[in-house]
């Protein structure tokens, strides 16, 4: 089973999510450490990540991007892949 990590700073959005996800057979989990989000990806290690870009707390985009910080991981994108159709878990 996959698992779905949901970032949304929403509720009610991020439990609709998680509901829909758990509907269709994957496992929903959302976000828990919102003073360091990257960190809790990293200890959840799911296989997709669904974020908000307009998050109150920090920037989405930011979050995701290549300035990051190359000592965290990184959110966003499939893995191992630069497209949805070559990528490679690895």
């Amino acid at each position: 089973m996959y698992k779905i990590l949901v970032i949304d700073d929403d509720p009610t959005g991020t439990q609709l999510l998680l509901t829909l996800l758990q509907l269709e057979g994957y496992e929903g989990a959302k976000l828990e450490n919102w003073a360091d989000p990257l960190v809790d990806v990293a200890a959840q290690r799911p296989d997709l990540v669904i974020m908000d870009v307009h998050l109150a707390r920090e920037d989405g985009f930011d979050l995701s991007g290549p300035d990051a910080g190359s000592s965290r991981p990184r959110a966003g994108g499939p893995a191992g892949g630069d497209d949805f159709g070559g990528g490679s878990r690895g």
